[in-house]
């Protein structure tokens, strides 16, 4: 019966150091991820605080029947596109062939321009 005591307080003793061990493991990377050491990683407050005045919002106003000029033609040449739908995702058509895409919000953001309103000039 002695013996049957020890070898479960060495069995729970060696799990309890095995899981102490992995929570400090847990904080120094927690910790390492929210100083900005670990490569590659950045702080939340590094991503707001990054080149924005304060108040400052990036969206771009872009609405559902507005055109926008690309940085890149699309392979038929043409480098305007009518936008379909606006949300996280876009869905625009290129005017040279008339195909329509769906692309997430970030590329579309990153690759625009200029936004040409239905009712202006070019």
């Amino acid at each position: 019966m002695v013996f049957g005591s020890l070898c479960d307080a060495t069995t729970i003793c060696s799990s309890v150091r095995r899981y102490l061990h992995f929570v400090r493991l847990c904080i120094i990377l927690y910790l390492y991820v929210r100083q900005g050491l670990w490569s590659g990683c950045r702080t939340v407050a590094a991503d707001h605080s990054e080149g924005r005045q304060k108040g400052a919002t990036n969206a771009m106003d872009i609405a559902v029947g507005d055109t926008i000029l690309t940085r890149k033609k699309h392979p038929c040449g043409a480098s305007s596109f009518e936008v379909l739908r606006v949300g996280m995702d876009f869905k625009i058509r290129c005017t040279g062939c008339g195909r329509e895409v769906m692309l997430p919000r970030a590329k579309i953001e990153k690759n625009i321009k200029k936004v040409v309103k239905p009712g202006s000039a070019q």
